[in-house]
């Protein structure tokens, strides 16, 4: 058995183990019934919200890339790959760093290869350093928030990460540390691509302005995609505020960086109705609308998956 077989496996069965624990206890009538209540255009414009932040989050990327290469590809090939890497995401064992490396892999065909390459990198990084700027605004006004179980956890990891993302950008002398650090335990084969992977870092120290402006597309893309959640919450008629959905929608990036289950099944089920619990949704309520978030998220999976049918069949 190959060892993609056995991560596809436990994966399957860790998700299954977790959603049993989340909804043992969990009438499926009532959970339909939310479902079966839902404003049809309510659902519509989340899905809508959506796919334009996925949109945006095309356009980030692609601004990050062009900062460093002029001669980067259109958008359309940003978007296209974008879409791509949310269906391996999505779909194959090994989640989120699954989707993030096929893009990597694909966007070396375009331009100069590791500063392509690496723009997928900066622009994950960015998207790390506006949800830090989110999430602690968040934390730090809505004392809702603050009381949600697991509040503190999250918005430390969220807030963690962004600084790490800072540093990476704002000082060189960090980043000639740590790749140091690395090319002393690199294989001897490997050090030529770290030593390229050095100088693209160092190709985006150069492009501050860039930077700067993906975050702040960053801010917008986060704000969209919590927009979508907030609507979607809306059509069922559950009482969740712009601010909250949006710390939902942290914590749920959060989670499903853990590639612990296949496609977050149990991990985002076990985040709506942990978090959603703290102001008083009912279970049913929660795993409903962790229902529709999963049909957005299937959407825009499954036009990933139609263009790289199509890609393979070029």
């Amino acid at each position: 058995m190959s060892a993609r077989i056995r991560t596809l496996l436990f994966q399957l069965a860790a998700g299954i183990v977790v959603f049993v624990l989340v909804v043992h206890e969990i009438q499926w009538r009532s959970v339909v019934t939310v479902l079966a209540g839902a404003s049809i255009p309510g659902v519509l414009i989340g899905l809508v919200i959506f796919i334009a932040a996925w949109l945006l989050g095309a356009w980030k990327w692609e601004s990050l890339a062009r900062a460093v290469n002029a001669a980067a590809p259109r958008y359309g090939t940003f978007l296209m790959l974008y879409l791509i890497g949310q269906f391996y995401a999505m779909f194959v064992p090994g989640g989120l760093a699954v989707g993030e490396a096929v893009k990597m892999w694909r966007m070396r065909l375009h331009g100069s290869p590791v500063k392509m390459a690496w723009s997928v990198v900066a622009d994950r990084l960015t998207g790390f350093i506006s949800l830090a700027v989110l999430g602690s605004l968040a934390y730090a006004t809505v004392a809702m928030i603050r009381h949600a179980p697991l509040a503190g956890l999250f918005a430390v990891v969220a807030l963690a990460a962004g600084l790490v993302s800072v540093l990476a950008f704002a000082f060189p002398s960090v980043t000639d540390i740590i790749m140091g650090a690395l090319a002393r335990i690199t294989p001897a084969r490997w050090r030529e691509r770290l030593v390229a992977l050095h100088e693209a870092l160092h190709a985006f120290h150069g492009v501050r302005g860039a930077v700067v402006r993906a975050t702040v597309l960053g801010l917008l893309v986060h704000l969209a995609w919590a927009a979508a959640i907030w609507f979607a919450a809306g059509a069922l008629s559950l009482p969740l505020s712009l601010t909250f959905a949006f710390w939902l929608y942290l914590c749920l990036g959060m989670a499903l960086f853990i590639p612990i289950s296949y496609a977050g099944l149990g991990v985002r089920e076990g985040v709506f109705v942990l978090v959603l619990r703290g102001i008083g949704v009912a279970s049913s309520g929660a795993l409903a609308l962790a229902a529709l978030v999963l049909f957005y998220q299937s959407v825009v999976s499954a036009a990933g998956g139609i263009l790289e049918v199509r890609a393979w069949g070029r």
